[in-house]
């Protein structure tokens, strides 16, 4: 009876269908949050319970709607972690074969490639396949395109990540997403051997010779890989300078074929069918106007997605499509709450592991602030028939920059907490460019398409180069905005308490105008804007060695200072640590410049990313051993020192005159205060660890940077023990080609009690020089979640006291 009065007091809420939906949403949504799969058969268990209670009552519902949805979630997450290849494959030389999924990308230096693994076998053993991976092949021939089945010797890893902090972009977590549980690279010996030519006819192959069609026609000159991107979805044609622009004018999304421009071409075929529809006879009495444009728009709309290549983004695009279209046939109404809703279970129900991608919650997130923001706007909506032509128009462009406007508000937020950065002249860009792309140059570039499509290739490389020509024009607009010093606002990423507060203040600042103290909304957002870093004490100093792969790009801060040591490499395929790694993290602390910058030698793997810093901050100092290599540096000498914040540098290498170049003219340099010592040392190897030893600078320190990364021509015994370090760290690669750090090294540092770890292992290292103590973390420990690779050996804070107190200087 107890229960029956409850239920009630509740019928419609715990029966209702989007109470549910909304329900088995946030179920899988909230996995995404944890650091470990909870256990599969207490996740079902729970389950089953819950459906058993739902049969005799109605409160447990909503909560068993989650749990399957959590479920659900788990099962999936749960398949893709089971494709992991064992450990002992990693780096070994084993035969796979399978099918090239996807479109292929090339560059002067390699083709990268997705391959669906249907065999694996490694000393005539086979094991089990890891599905689908991601590979490179370091040649032009034999060219790799899409449906070829290959046999190849290939050399695998688990897929892995940098790990650092203030990094924007998690390589590790978009591998999970897609499915994608080892990368390696195809060996040039024994030669691949084709098993199967391609098919003669598939949409990737449509695709792949439609771009190859559009490098050829316009030149592969400006910005054609623009057109290849709107047309077919390829982007590895576009350009890093071209990429910079749309991200800091905001219009990256404008490229992406995803819900924009689906819904463009929809919504033209259905505007156009069913305009035509109207003058077929009798047709019209079967099936009315409207509903033959809706399932023409949507054919057109999944046809679109199959020649972007069905990427996650078009499939969510998509989904979204269907589920408008479905309430556009039934007549209800299509942009409605409840239709959002139905799309982000229709999404998560077909891909649950979308939440890991920043794509999902900024596409769902920007239909949700159109619809918060539709009271707002709709206050200068045009009565139907009591204005003016000129009238109407002025009152649509107030719209649609109030759209602008809306938007910049109600996802500023997640902006800032996915990519700590805020496009100001995204308003205005996007209130040019989005007409134009999405009115003129698609539809242009797309009419190119049909006329290649029926063999018309004149024709078609006209309208391609038309579609180009007016890309051109937009683009000085675009390339004025970004250059633009007010264009994008950068700050360390906000406190995660924030979030919540933000939320209330979109809200409240989109809430319809009746609504009172709408305004007030800008002080709930004011925190966002509050994260600033820890402030350090004078003579206090924090060290970070930052993961690069293979390379060494490392912090110094002191109170109010900043020194770089080393920026990290910049590889063949144009990706540049400098500008992925190091100056996200600067961004993280709040620099505005740099204080002084020491690249110990010209080893890429050092010097690879420094003009990616010197672009982006103001340098006062720059110190090196290859000046040759950076204009207006200077030498680093031995004997060159001085105090920032109590805290001493002193350069202890290379000696004044030092005639040779290389790793053993790396700049050696020694960071000391009250609160510890520290040593960085380049890729110095025995012949100067040996004039190190017998001279007379001071060479004891807690944490020593291990020199050349560990290899065994370094950190010779006579060295270690004249440092004396409590701590050592290594800046090297995961599985790195070069064996660092060495095994024998490896066994000397333990023999001597030296613990010795690597940012392979743990990914970025911080040692903070305090008055508590010194104290060590490794970063791939913190926020890790269960996908990601687990730290080896620091999995908590370390904390020691110095073992002398050094004079500060």
């Amino acid at each position: 009876m107890r229960h029956s009065r409850h239920a009630r007091q509740f019928p419609d809420g715990y029966n209702n269908p989007h109470l549910w939906l909304l329900a088995f949403c946030v179920g899988i949504i909230s996995l995404r949050f944890f650091p470990q799969l909870p256990p599969l058969p207490w996740v079902g268990a729970a389950l089953l319970l819950l459906l058993l209670g739902s049969i005799r009552w109605s409160w447990p519902r909503p909560a068993a709607a989650l749990a399957v949805g959590f479920c659900w979630a788990n099962l999936v997450a749960a398949a893709v972690l089971d494709t992991t290849i064992p450990a002992e494959l990693e780096k070994q030389d084993i035969v796979i074969s399978g099918q090239v999924v996807g479109v292929p990308s090339a560059t002067a230096a390699h083709q990268r490639f997705d391959f669906e693994v249907a065999q694996i076998s490694w000393r005539g053993k086979s094991y089990p396949s890891p599905g689908r991976i991601r590979l490179r092949l370091y040649q032009a021939q034999p060219q790799i395109r899409h449906g070829q089945q290959w046999r190849f010797t290939a050399r695998l890893k688990q897929s892995r990540g940098y790990r650092n902090p203030g990094a924007p972009f998690d390589y590790e977590t978009h591998l999970f997403h897609h499915r994608l549980r080892a990368t390696g690279y195809v060996r040039a010996q024994p030669p691949p051997v084709l098993l199967q030519a391609p098919p003669a006819y598939s949409i990737s192959a449509f695709r792949e010779k439609v771009a190859d069609f559009i490098r050829t026609s316009l030149h592969a000159e400006g910005r054609a890989g623009l057109v290849t991107a709107l047309v077919v979805g390829i982007r590895s044609d576009m350009n890093a300078r071209d990429w910079d622009v749309l991200q800091r004018t905001g219009t990256i999304h404008l490229i992406a074929i995803s819900g924009l421009h689906i819904g463009l071409v929809s919504g033209l075929v259905l505007m156009l069918c069913s305009w035509c529809w109207r003058f077929a006879g009798s047709l019209p009495l079967l099936l009315p106007a409207p509903k033959a444009g809706v399932l023409a728009g949507l054919l057109a709309g999944f046809v679109y997605a199959l020649l972007a290549g069905m990427t996650i983004p078009t499939q969510r695009a998509l989904c979204m499509l269907v589920v408008v279209a479905l309430a556009m046939f039934f007549q209800r109404r299509p942009f409605g709450g409840e239709t959002l809703l139905m799309a982000l279970a229709a999404v998560l129900a077909v891909d649950p592991l979308a939440p890991l991608s920043g794509g999902f919650w900024l596409s769902f997130g920007a239909v949700a602030v159109l619809l918060l923001g539709a009271g707002w706007t709709s206050a200068i909506m045009p009565p139907p028939m009591q204005a003016k032509t000129p009238q109407r128009v002025a009152r649509k462009l107030g719209l649609w920059s109030l759209i602008q406007l809306v938007l910049l508000i109600g996802m500023a937020p997640l902006l800032l907490a996915l990519f700590h950065r805020i496009s100001l002249s995204a308003p205005l860009a996007n209130l040019i460019a989005i007409p134009i792309i999405g009115m003129i140059a698609v539809p242009v570039a797309l009419f190119g398409l049909m006329l290649y499509s029926i063999g018309w290739v004149q024709a078609a490389a006209l309208a391609f180069e038309s579609s180009l020509w007016i890309i051109e024009k937009l683009w000085m607009l675009l390339e004025w905005l970004s250059a633009a010093p007010w264009s994008v606002w950068l700050q360390p990423s906000p406190p995660p308490w924030s979030l919540p507060l933000a939320a209330v203040g979109v809200l409240l600042l989109l809430a319809p105008r009746a609504f009172p103290a709408r305004w007030s909304g800008l002080l709930w957002l004011l925190p966002l804007f509050s994260n600033t870093p820890d402030t350090l004490a004078p003579g206090e100093f924090r060290y970070t060695m930052l993961e690069v792969g293979h390379g060494l790009a490392s912090v110094v801060q002191t109170r109010s200072h900043l020194l770089v040591y080393d920026a990290g490499p910049r590889f063949a395929s144009g990706l540049d640590t400098g500008e992925i790694v190091v100056t996200p993290f600067l961004r993280e602390l709040g620099a505005r410049e740099i204080d002084a910058l020491v690249v110990s030698h010209g080893d890429n793997d050092h010097i690879g990313g420094h003009r990616a810093l010197l672009e982006h901050f103001p340098t006062r100092r720059i110190l090196t051993s290859e000046t040759r290599l950076i204009p207006l540096s200077r030498q680093c000498r031995a004997g060159q020192s001085w105090v920032w914040d109590e805290v001493r540098f002193e350069m202890l290498s290379p000696p004044a005159r030092y005639a040779r170049k290389g790793n053993d003219a790396s700049c050696v340099l020694r960071v000391s205060s009250a609160f510890g010592a520290l040593l960085l040392t380049g890729d110095i190897g025995r012949p100067v660890e040996a004039r190190l030893v017998h001279s007379e600078f001071d060479l004891a320190a807690d944490v020593l940077q291990a020199p050349h990364h560990g290899s065994k021509t370094s950190s010779t015994e006579a060295f270690l023990r004249r440092v004396d370090p409590t701590v050592s760290l290594a800046g090297s690669g995961y599985l790195n080609r070069y064996g660092h750090p060495h095994h024998s090294v490896r066994a000397r540092y333990e023999r001597l009690g030296i613990p010795l770890y690597t940012t392979a292992d743990e990914g970025a290292i911080s040692v903070s020089f305090v008055a508590a103590g010194i104290a060590v973390q490794g970063y791939r420990g913190v926020g890790a979640k269960y996908w990601m690779q687990k730290p080896k050996q620091l999995n908590s804070v370390i904390r020691f006291a110095p073992r002398r107190q050094p004079d500060s200087g």
